[in-house]
């Protein structure tokens, strides 16, 4: 526990590491303290003391911090600057809900606002049904993805170590909990213009303990309405998607389809739902190869972990992740206008105006990892696919890794022709050698070729190139004589990109500024809702044309093995054997129940079956 006593003097950055944790925060605003500020420290005073020792405009900017940071955590004010915080934040108003008070009811009309809870935690419910059974749940076993918390999950627990109990009126189904940073009523505000009112579809209170809000509506927008109104409709959409796809499909649902990609340690298969039709990829991952490897098993986990959070027109989209004893399988959103690397590979290089449009969908992909604390770390045309409407999707997420702004990462990893000097070196690294990578992705797309690579595949050559890079800037460096002419926008993106230093690289949010791009606010709003014609869209006969994927040849009967083994759930729990000891090594990855097969598998084995009757 972490107390201060009158006097005591913290640096600022104790205070904000302190005032970071939620367990700590309730404990500081609990006690009878408050705190000064005198040239870099922090003082500890009594709250009596603070109307004469606290200028007011401390108290404000210490309050926008606080609101600052929980805006954060919200992807449509993600990539906001302090100033666009605080603009949204001042024109906001801050509203305290008492005990018992309600904050939204359902069935009544008001006006479109979103609710931002900034203290307390509000309990979500709506009327009861003929639908719903009074045990809660019905008859059956419903996923847990499907359903709402039960009474007793929304318990709450006193200072004094009592143990409150939510009640909900005998007609109300309790569905949620909105805690710190958690928000309600976007959708209100993406439906109604201003001055127009809404009829609330569930209540929202405060049954426990005050609760305060920020309250917006989309006057408080400003100008900003457009951008953050889009990132809205993107995570309400995202949400339906979740609903309609996430953890509710199994292997067992859908037919083994074509193999349209291989790795170093696994495959990438199309599957169809047996019912719906819809396709799927699945990515099915050797556990004996990645086991040999610690940071293997790391990276499956990690990149499952990412997949999940992700929500941006230009990344993956994880529908559900499972395992066996020998495996462990990705459904994924298909993607089906194949690599970029086939495309570059056809044409031999892009003109400018199409290596611009790739790049900016690339660029778009990592300011957006950049706002989640990511390092892709794997950049590549290879890893780059075109979907139906010719947008690029980012890919391949296992070499991902949360690196906090200020700190270093030192794993040697990557494609050694896209690999900073950095890297190489093993000094550490960050989130420029994303923009380095990209600088090499935009000279691969013109050229077709990398600019450190070597005629006869020898890496310490690559190396070479790049640290001689590092020690001479342009000096391996070279641009065809024409682009003077014609693509010095290019070249001149490159050498900036290609900075020795990583701090001298721009951000994504940065490069757009650049005259490659030449993209204001309003023209990346309009990338990320595809209002931009592409420069080359797949044709394609179905959702399900894998024309634009290589022929690989399948050894399925080498791979039934892996692919089909379904472990016993019973051992699992039990930790009984070695394959159960594995299977956990990776948490979030459900087990199969049932074999995955392909559809003339199953017509013969119905077969069998009405032959058997």
């Amino acid at each position: 526990m972490l107390t201060f006593s009158r006097g005591d003097v913290i640096s600022p950055e104790a205070l904000e590491a302190a005032y970071s944790s939620r367990s700590i925060r309730s404990q500081l605003t609990s006690t009878h303290l408050t705190c000064i500020v005198i040239p870099s420290r922090f003082v500890a005073t009594e709250r009596s003391a603070r109307s004469s020792l606290m200028p007011r405009a401390v108290h404000m900017e210490m309050g926008l911090q606080f609101v600052r940071k929980i805006l954060m955590t919200i992807d449509a004010f993600r990539g906001l600057t302090d100033e666009q915080l605080n603009q949204i934040i001042t024109s906001a108003r801050r509203v305290t809900f008492a005990k018992g008070e309600a904050i939204i009811s359902e069935g009544n009309k008001s006006a479109a606002e979103m609710y931002i809870v900034t203290h307390g935690t509000a309990y979500a419910s709506r009327k009861r049904t003929h639908l719903d059974n009074d045990d809660r749940g019905g008859k059956g076993e419903a996923r847990p993805s499907q359903q709402g918390p039960s009474v007793e999950d929304l318990r709450g627990t006193s200072s004094l170590g009592e143990e409150p109990t939510l009640t909900t009126p005998s007609d109300a189904v309790p569905i949620g909990a909105f805690d710190v940073g958690d928000h309600f009523g976007a959708a209100s505000i993406v439906a109604h213009e201003n001055g127009s009112s809404i009829t609330h579809t569930i209540s929202v209170s405060a049954p426990l303990a005050t609760v305060k809000c920020l309250v917006l509506s989309r006057a408080a927008f400003g100008r900003l309405l457009p951008h953050v109104e889009h990132k809205l409709r993107g995570e309400i959409d995202h949400r339906k998607w979740l609903v309609r796809h996430r953890n509710r499909v199994t292997l067992s649902e859908l037919y083994k389809g074509q193999l349209i990609g291989t790795g170093t340690y696994g495959r990438v298969r199309l599957a169809t739902h047996k019912e719906t039709g819809e396709a799927y990829a699945v990515k099915i991952v050797d556990k004996a190869k990645i086991m040999t490897a610690k940071e293997q098993v790391t990276n499956a986990r990690n990149e499952r972990a990412l997949l999940a959070s992700c929500n941006h027109p230009f990344l993956l989209k994880l529908v559900a992740a499972y395992q066996s004893n020998l495996a462990i399988f990705f459904i994924i959103e298909l993607v089906i206008g194949g690599e970029l690397f086939t495309l570059l590979d056809q044409k031999g290089s892009f003109d400018m105006s199409m290596a611009r449009f790739y790049a900016a969908n690339v660029n778009a992909a990592l300011g957006y990892f950049r706002e989640l604390g990511v390092v892709y770390r794997d950049l590549k045309p290879e890893n780059v696919l075109l979907q139906r409407d010719g947008y690029a999707k980012v890919i391949d997420f296992g070499f991902a890794k949360s690196v906090a702004d200020g700190q270093r990462t030192f794993t040697f990893c990557g494609t050694p022709e896209y690999m900073a000097p950095e890297i190489v070196e093993f000094i550490g690294y960050d989130h420029s050698i994303d923009m380095w990578a990209l600088g090499i992705f935009i000279y691969d797309m013109m050229n077709g070729a990398t600019p450190f690579q070597s005629r006869d595949g020898d890496l310490n050559v690559v190396f070479d190139n790049i640290l001689n890079h590092k020690r001479q800037p342009g000096g391996v460096l070279r641009f065809p004589w024409v682009w003077r002419f014609f693509n010095a926008d290019a070249e001149s993106v490159i050498r900036t990109l290609l900075h020795s230093t990583p701090e001298s690289r721009p951000s994504p949010r940065q490069l757009w500024q650049h005259p490659f791009f030449a993209m204001d606010a309003d023209a990346v709003l309009a990338l990320e809702r595809k209002e931009v014609q592409p420069p080359f869209v797949p044709t394609l006969s179905s959702a399900t044309d894998t024309s634009r994927f290589d022929d690989i040849d399948d050894d399925s009967d080498n791979e039934s093995e892996l692919e089909d083994d379904v472990p016993d759930p019973s051992q699992a729990r039990r930790g009984s054997s070695i394959k159960a000891a594995i299977t956990g090594q990776f948490p979030g990855f459900l087990l199969i129940t049932d074999k995955w097969r392909r559809r003339e598998d199953e017509d013969e084995a119905a077969s069998f079956s009405k032959l058997a009757a």
